[in-house]
C-alpha cells in the first residue's frame, strides 16, 4: 500500500521535532533571593550534583539533556532558616509543556517558593515543598559535604547496575585553590574551586554500553591540564575497579585510592591534550 506523501512527510516532521528536543540542552539556575547563605543539594534518579552553598544573591547553574521519553526531573533540598524543604527544580511535563518549552530556567529561591522566570520578564511562584516524605531522596546516599572527609569505603564485588561515586580532593599542597570544571559528553557541572585539602564528589549510573566518559580540566598556576576523572573500560575493569572513586589531584598528575593497599598508589599522567568533547 502506498503511503500519501502529505503523511510522509507530516511523519517524518513528527521524529525530526521530537529528536531535536529530546536532545536539546537544558540549563536550569538557582538564585538565592534570601538575605542568608542557602545551602542545597541537586539530584536525579542518576546524577548527583553534590552540596552546594550560595551566598545572599549568588546563582549556581546546572546542564542536562532531556530524557527521550520525556521523564527528566531534577529534584533539590534547600537548607533555610525555617528548615529543610523541598523541590523539583526541573519536572516533565511541568517544565516543557506544548507553548512552554524553554532551554533555560531560572528559579529565585524565596522564603516563600521557587519563582521562576517567564517570557514576559516576570516571576511565577510555586511554594515549597513542606512535608517530610524523603521518596525523591536516597537515604543511603553518602555524598560527603563539599571539603568534607573524602569517601574511602570499596565494595568487594563490583556492581555493574550500582551507582558510581567520584570524589577529587586537591592535593596539589601549599596554600593554593585548586580552580576546576567537569563534565561529560551530556552532563555539565560547571566550574568551581577546592580549597587545600578540600573535597567535592558526584555520583551517576554508568550507560548500558559502558561507554560512560566524565572528565574534567584543573587550572595551575603554571597552566591548565586535564584527565578523564571516570573512564569506564579503565576504572571498571581488572583488579583497579572502583565503585567510590577518590582522586588525589596532584602536580604530577592524580592517583587514585587503591582499596588493596589503602593508598592513593593508582597513578595516572595528565591527558595530552583536552577531551574531545
Amino acid at each position: 500500500m502506498e503511503i500519501p506523501k502529505l503523511y510522509l512527510s507530516f511523519f517524518i516532521l513528527i521524529i525530526f521535532v521530537t529528536t531535536d528536543l529530546s536532545h536539546a540542552e537544558i540549563v536550569v539556575a538557582i538564585i538565592n533571593d534570601f538575605d542568608s547563605t542557602v545551602q542545597f543539594h541537586c539530584k536525579s534518579k542518576d546524577i548527583d550534583l553534590g552540596n552546594q552553598r550560595l551566598q545572599p544573591g549568588g546563582s549556581w547553574s546546572f546542564h542536562f539533556q532531556r530524557n527521550f521519553f520525556g521523564r527528566s526531573l531534577f529534584y533539590c533540598s534547600f537548607d533555610l532558616p525555617n528548615g529543610k524543604r523541598w523541590f523539583d527544580i526541573y519536572k516533565e511535563p511541568r517544565d516543557n509543556l506544548i507553548g512552554l518549552w524553554f532551554q533555560k530556567y531560572l528559579w529565585r529561591i524565596k522564603p516563600r517558593g521557587p519563582c521562576k522566570h517567564s517570557n514576559d520578564d516576570g516571576w511565577s511562584g510555586i511554594l515549597l515543598d513542606n512535608s517530610t516524605d524523603l521518596s525523591h531522596a536516597d537515604t543511603r546516599n553518602n555524598i560527603p559535604v563539599a571539603n568534607g572527609p573524602p569517601l574511602l569505603s570499596t565494595n568487594d564485588v563490583f556492581n555493574p547496575f550500582g551507582k558510581i561515586t567520584v570524589e577529587i580532593i586537591n592535593d596539589i599542597g601549599g596554600t593554593v585553590s585548586l580552580p576546576f570544571h567537569c563534565k561529560s559528553k551530556n552532563d555539565d557541572f560547571g566550574d568551581r574551586s577546592l580549597q587545600p585539602g578540600g573535597s567535592w564528589s558526584f555520583s551517576f549510573k554508568r550507560q548500558f554500553f559502558g561507554r560512560t566518559l566524565f572528565f574534567c580540566s584543573f587550572a595551575f598556576p603554571n597552566g591548565i591540564y586535564y584527565f578523564d576523572i571516570f573512564r569506564d573500560h579503565r576504572d571498571t575493569a581488572g583488579d583497579d575497579w572502583c565503585q567510590n572513586c577518590v582522586w588525589k589531584i596532584r602536580p604530577t598528575g592524580p592517583c587514585r585510592f587503591n582499596g588493596g593497599t589503602k593508598q592513593f598508589d593508582i597513578c595516572f599522567p595528565w591527558n595530552k591534550n583536552k577531551s574531545l568533547y
